[in-house]
């Protein structure tokens, strides 16, 4: 095979699945069929002596349409479709003998053979060789005018698609830096965080087994705050180790109807020290006795937004509250549990609430710095309330107007919310 025909075998199979057949009923197919050749095109030189053109003559004839000529539109064994000239009828005068003179002094003459006289109308006229060929000709431009405008379409499509693949990748790359600066940030901090409540661990835990305390009173200040240290430490391995559970999938929920006041009664309980220390109180306000979902896990999540409203609330009050409301849903609208946490604490620019959602993530720099953390705790919250198949956003009017971080979790069809 030459190169040549490789080429056109190649440019074939890519417009053969381009290609626009030429709208016809069955009986012009067979006339097209019948008609074309490889050398010639459809010549009609006289449509009512057509058979296969029988049930479509009133068209015609409505139109004066008398004969027709097409040329199939191909490209190698692409049919692109037909260009098709339609001629009318025509009417034919032939006097004197069959010669028509326009000359006035033969009048007369012709008068006197009226008799000679054939008038015929509605009449076809043959395609003549040189028609034929010039119509050939005009199907092949415009053949090719076709094939250029299906390049120029294909081409565009595809630098369409090249640049919209540009943008994905662009995005991709984005979102793949971004990742391993947040990344990078919380192996940083992270590492801080682990560092300091471990070394603290180890110093205190080396001052008692030193012996190097006055008193009982120091002896368990040293004890205290070495069991802070540790519980510090604990709490942010469970973050990491909660993530890495929930991203391979391994996690599971045990449902079960929890007494959601006794719990928040427990979480009241816990965060009392910090509520007297810090001065600010603490105010539950629940309207639901019980809930179905995961003990632990909501347990969890309450415990994660209420040491984040006392981390960033100098001054104010929290307030929790737990109701039940009904949310559209298709087929039909579902209850759900809603709760709400809320402070008066530094709050957040508006445009940063979902995507404080994400892991590794703090409101900015300095926030970090200042209070610490390894931004993980909301993650955890938004995974561990997915999937209990609930929903949780953030709202705050800005900085300084204080956080509100309200979560959902649907009532089973069987199951009543108290």
């Amino acid at each position: 095979m030459t190169s040549e025909e490789e080429s056109l075998r190649q440019s074939e199979e890519f417009f053969a699945d381009r290609s626009m057949p030429f709208p016809m009923d069955s009986e012009w197919e067979a006339l097209a069929r019948r008609s074309y050749n490889e050398s010639f095109p459809m010549v009609v030189n006289d449509t009512y002596q057509e058979g296969l053109l029988e049930d479509i003559l009133p068209a015609f004839q409505s139109a004066r349409i008398r004969s027709l000529l097409g040329v199939p539109l191909r490209y190698g064994r692409v049919l692109l479709g037909y260009l098709t000239i339609f001629r009318e009828e025509i009417d034919t005068d032939i006097v004197w003998a069959g010669k028509l003179n326009l000359d006035d002094r033969n009048q007369r003459v012709r008068e006197s053979f009226e008799a000679w006289r054939e008038l015929k109308q509605g009449q076809a006229r043959e395609w003549l060789p040189e028609e034929i060929d010039l119509v050939r000709s005009l199907g092949t431009h415009l053949t090719m005018a076709i094939m250029q405008n299906r390049l120029y379409e294909c081409e565009r499509e595809q630098r369409v698609l090249v640049e919209m693949r540009n943008q994905e990748l662009n995005t991709a790359r984005t979102s793949a830096e971004e990742a391993s600066r947040l990344k990078s940030d919380f192996l940083s901090s992270t590492s801080h965080e682990l560092r300091t409540p471990l070394a603290s661990t180890l110093n205190y835990l080396k001052l008692l087994k030193e012996g190097f305390y006055d008193n009982p009173e120091e002896l368990q200040e040293y004890i205290n705050v070495a069991h802070r240290s540790a519980e510090n430490l604990v709490a942010i391995i469970n973050d990491v180790l909660d993530i890495a559970k929930i991203e391979a999938g391994r996690m599971q929920v045990h449902w079960e109807l929890v007494d959601l006041r006794a719990m928040l009664q427990e979480e009241e309980n816990l965060f009392r020290p910090e509520s007297r220390q810090k001065g600010i109180p603490l105010m539950i306000d629940c309207q639901v006795d019980r809930i179905w979902a995961d003990t632990l896990k909501l347990r969890q999540i309450l415990t994660n937004l209420l040491a984040n409203a006392f981390k960033f609330t100098e001054s104010g009050e929290i307030r929790v509250q737990a109701h039940l409301r009904s949310q559209e849903a298709n087929p039909s609208p579902q209850s759900v549990v809603e709760i709400s946490v809320t402070d008066t604490g530094v709050g957040i620019d508006g445009v940063q609430g979902d995507f404080l959602f994400e892991p590794f993530v703090q409101a900015d720099g300095s926030i970090k710095r200042r209070y610490g953390g390894t931004g993980l705790g909301l993650t955890v919250c938004k995974r561990l309330v997915e999937l209990m198949s609930g929903q949780i956003w953030l709202n705050s009017s800005g900085a300084g107007q204080g956080t509100t971080v309200t979560f959902t979790i649907p009532v089973p069809p069987d199951k009543q919310a108290l």
